[in-house]
């Protein structure tokens, strides 16, 4: 994809708040690698609940950006990711509801986040003024990880 970027962009992808909590090691380290030749099925039995995929596939967006950053940079191009943390949208309003109010509760901001606060940090990542900003995840949680003690 780097190839069809103008010369100083920067593709942010997102990842999740999610991708920093405690996960098996085993497959937080098949995450982090490159993929299987067997591909992503070959990584099924590391992620019996939901949660845990998601987790684990949050991970690996993460790590991907890293891995590919030199690769992007070698072009003139950035890339990094943003990890949301609860964010006030239809998604957090099902039934994931009150487990998005007790983590913004408990977190420095107190509160959900909302669209537009991301988008922001995704518009200066994308901006020349973010030019030395590579190869990182900027976590947009509104203190949500360090609510939680992590």
């Amino acid at each position: 994809i780097f190839d069809r970027m103008a010369q100083g962009s920067a593709a942010i992808l997102i990842a999740s708040n999610s991708s920093y909590f405690p996960m098996p090691p085993e497959a937080a380290a098949a995450f982090t690698a490159p993929l299987p030749a067997q591909g992503a099925v070959s990584l099924a039995h590391l992620t019996p609940r939901p949660e845990i995929a998601y987790a684990l596939s949050k991970l690996g967006v993460r790590a991907l950006v890293k891995r590919e950053a030199k690769r992007f940079g070698e072009r003139g191009v950035r890339i990094a990711s943003m990890s949301p943390g609860a964010i006030d949208t239809a998604m957090t309003h099902g039934a994931n509801f009150d487990s998005a109010m007790r983590m913004a509760q408990a977190s420095a901001s107190g509160r959900m986040g909302h669209v537009d606060e991301l988008a922001a940090v995704a518009t200066f990542l994308c901006s020349p003024k973010a030019s030395f900003v590579t190869a990182v995840d900027w976590l947009v949680d509104g203190g949500h990880t360090a609510g939680m003690g992590l």
